[in-house]
């Protein structure tokens, strides 16, 4: 997480460019739901199959349940019709990320998480950004845009992104170097 670069919307929209539905989906899933690279890969489509999402923590943070938005389905629809075009059939228990080498008995593999970081370099590398970019960038970048729609409830803002210490979610929140609040204090 140290070091990851909230993305600005011109590097999400440069960054949902990519060719593969599969690439796509990767950035989506943390945009839309916040999560750790490790509990991305670990993602299963009948994750999917009602109005929200379980995500299931991989560090000592609490799991939490999200609302599906419609248009995160659609995303999903195509990554579908993706893999089936690539030869992979697709049932509940398909990982979300599949790789494109594929198992001795014809299954295709699920990415891992050191994978996915590597595509995600590639996807940096191309575009020519920042090397701050990272699956973490996602991460930070929901948190930053969930605290602003909780109106800058740190409590309610842990809620989305399961953190227990309210310490270590300020890390993720974008912070502004502003200085000009001062100006609205009236004691006098």
């Amino acid at each position: 997480m140290k070091g990851a670069k909230v993305l600005s919307t011109q590097e999400i929209q440069t960054l949902l460019q990519v060719e593969s539905q599969r690439d796509r989906m990767l950035i989506l899933v943390g945009l839309y739901f916040g999560t750790r690279i490790s509990e991305t890969v670990q993602l299963v489509f009948g994750d999917f199959t009602g109005e929200s999402v379980r995500i299931k923590s991989v560090k000592r943070s609490n799991d939490r349940q999200l609302m599906i938005p419609d248009q995160f389905k659609a995303e999903l629809d195509k990554l579908k019709l993706f893999y089936l075009a690539k030869g992979c059939p697709v049932s509940d228990g398909t990982p979300l990320f599949l790789s494109q080498k594929k198992y001795p008995d014809g299954n295709c593999r699920p990415i891992t998480p050191e994978h996915a970081s590597l595509i995600l370099k590639r996807l940096r590398t191309k575009y020519n950004l920042d090397n701050r970019v990272s699956a973490h960038s996602f991460r930070k970048n929901f948190t930053t845009r969930i605290h602003e729609l909780c109106k800058h409830n740190l409590a309610q803002t842990a809620i989305y992104t399961g953190h227990k210490s309210l310490d270590s979610l300020s890390a993720y929140i974008k912070t502004t170097e502003e200085t000009n609040l001062t100006k609205q204090l009236n004691w006098i």
